[in-house]
């Protein structure tokens, strides 16, 4: 008898032992994060300064009538099941960040669960070991590292929560009859697009998951699908009423440099962006909080990777045709990996920062069960027992990468300088990073620490600027440091590379006629701060320093 045929023996005496082992991998994945802080963007929904979050479950209702975050009078989409957490996390909590990222575990832990639930019921020819491995190598992939880690992330966590709750619950329905699980299954399917659009893939991949098992007729799975798109389509109409008509935010250059770029060139980098998903799938190592421009160069026709991506993806699916009767479950695998993964390959759409770990999260889903499928047509082809040793080789290691990117998520310096280490030519890691460095340098009251990290928020503003010479802003922010630091001149210099870049220039105008004030140059100063209220007549700093020096 095999370690593998004894462990089955032994989780499946009583359905609770799978879901310890469950609970077990995940805190020996994740739990080493309970340690951290707050890091990249968790600012969005666990700071005072959002204030519908700080007034608890009085401002629920004012979070389901507003947008994720305004910037620039740019909406950032609706999500209001995921801020709703937070604002009930902190009426029972307070700001509690170890308690933030329990809850995050916890949810890692359901999603497993549910997963595992599914599993069970849909492959019915396999024994509860294989099940349980999906679930588990599903919960602790190091991809997910980054949903568990962020609390800004949360609501991927609850997308797929919902999503498999619901699928769960068709489940139920499809073979007992139950009326009360059809209804709490469209509720929970509803409530994912409350959180957030990747739930749209759902949408597809709940109808063929129950077609393809058998849980229902393929007419049925039909009417399904169409009531779940109108189910999301209502759910998205109500969330866009509510919101009213602030503009959603667009992606700049550095974010996504394909928004510059024609579809014939979108197209071709689609199948390369396959291609660093599947890599990321096979190998999640090193991980990244951000990738964007100069992190992924853009491919062109003679490029040998897009080919490589199209070659990969061509032969996934004829394996998916291959296997669809004799291995349905690896078939289904594949195309659960490619239908989670379909939107973020920038064509048509695109996606911020390229791509983005987050976006792997159901993804990994149809790689784990391609992968575990593989491991059971060799065991059933020849009994190896050196098979169960290779299965626990990939938790070790899925263990020992999350352990060692758990610590990066302490806070975002510890992120930042992590990150930039692994991807240096990243601009907005590298910006990002120099503005951190520069908003808390006066946070150490060693002089000689402070003058350390001004000298790194410089390197890194200049090393932004290296990889893209024509952004002003990172011109601006540089001279900014420099005023912080009295290298006057060195300022005036970078504000005036941002005019010449084509920056804000009220703005600029009027830290160059800071910097002129600040030198008890009075005269030049307000040269400067009438100049930037020409071209923005309702700017009040200008027009207050005005007042002042001509007292």
């Amino acid at each position: 008898m095999t370690i593998i045929e004894h462990f089955n023996n032994w989780i499946g005496k009583h359905w609770v032992r799978p879901y310890a082992v469950l609970i077990l991998m995940v805190f020996a994945g994740y739990g080493s994060g309970l340690k951290n802080g707050y890091a990249l963007d968790d600012h969005f929904v666990t700071t005072p300064e959002n204030e519908q979050v700080v007034k608890g479950v009085s401002g629920i209702g004012e979070i389901f009538r507003s947008n994720y975050d305004v910037i620039d009078g740019k909406g950032y989409g609706y999500r209001p099941m995921a801020e709703a957490t937070f604002a009930l996390e902190y009426e029972l909590f307070g700001w509690n960040v170890k308690m933030s990222h329990l809850i995050n575990i916890l949810l890692m832990i359901l999603a497993g669960a549910l997963l595992f639930s599914c599993i069970r019921r849909l492959f019915s020819a396999w024994n509860v070991f294989w099940c349980l491995m999906i679930a588990v190598l599903f919960a602790l992939h190091p991809l997910h590292n980054e949903v568990v880690n962020s609390l800004k992330n949360r609501d991927e966590l609850l997308v797929a929560i919902f999503g498999l709750g619901s699928l769960r619950l068709f489940i139920t329905y499809f073979k007992s009859g139950t009326v009360w699980t059809l209804v709490a299954g469209i509720v929970a399917y509803a409530l994912g697009f409350f959180t957030k659009n990747s739930m749209v893939p759902f949408v597809f991949f709940i109808p063929l998951t129950l077609y393809m098992f058998s849980v229902s007729s393929l007419k049925k799975s039909l009417l399904l699908f169409v009531v779940l798109a109108v189910v999301g389509k209502l759910a998205n109409f109500t969330g866009h009423s509510l919101l009213g008509n602030t503009p959603t935010r667009t992606l700049d250059w550095i974010e996504n440099p394909l928004v510059t770029e024609s579809t014939l060139t979108r197209l071709i980098n689609m199948p390369y962006y396959f291609w660093i998903y599947v890599k990321l799938h096979v190998w999640p190592w090193p991980l990244l909080s951000y990738y964007g421009l100069h992190t992924l160069e853009l491919q062109s026709a003679g490029s040998f990777l897009p080919y490589l991506g199209i070659v990969l993806g061509v032969t996934l699916l004829v394996l998916t045709l291959i296997f669809i009767k004799k291995q349905r479950e690896m078939s289904w695998g594949i195309l659960t990996f490619l239908l989670f993964l379909a939107p973020y390959l920038n064509f048509p759409f695109l996606a911020p920062g390229l791509i983005a770990e987050r976006f792997t999260f159901m993804s990994v889903l149809g790689f784990v069960v391609f992968l575990v499928s593989f491991f059971i047509a060799i065991s059933k082809w020849q009994r190896l027992q050196s098979l169960s040793l290779f299965v626990f080789i990939i938790f070790g290691v899925y263990l020992v990468i999350n352990n060692v990117r758990n610590p990066d998520w302490k806070d975002l310096t510890s992120l930042l300088k992590a990150d930039v280490a692994n991807a240096p030519n990243s601009i907005k890691l590298n910006t990002i990073y120099a503005e951190h460095l520069h908003a808390t340098f006066r946070n150490f009251t060693s002089a000689k620490l402070q003058e350390e990290q001004v000298k790194l928020a410089a390197r890194h503003y200049i090393k932004a600027i290296d990889l893209y010479p024509n952004n002003s802003g990172i011109y601006e922010n540089l001279g900014i440091l420099c005023i912080d630091v009295q290298q006057y001149e060195n300022a005036i210099d970078n504000f005036n590379k941002a005019l010449r870049n084509g920056g804000d220039s009220a703005i600029t105008y009027f830290h160059i006629g800071a910097v002129y004030e600040l030198q008890g140059k009075k005269a030049i100063a307000e040269r400067y701060y009438r100049e930037s209220l020409k071209i923005s007549p309702n700017y009040f700093e200008p027009e207050e320093r005005l007042r002042e020096i001509l007292k």
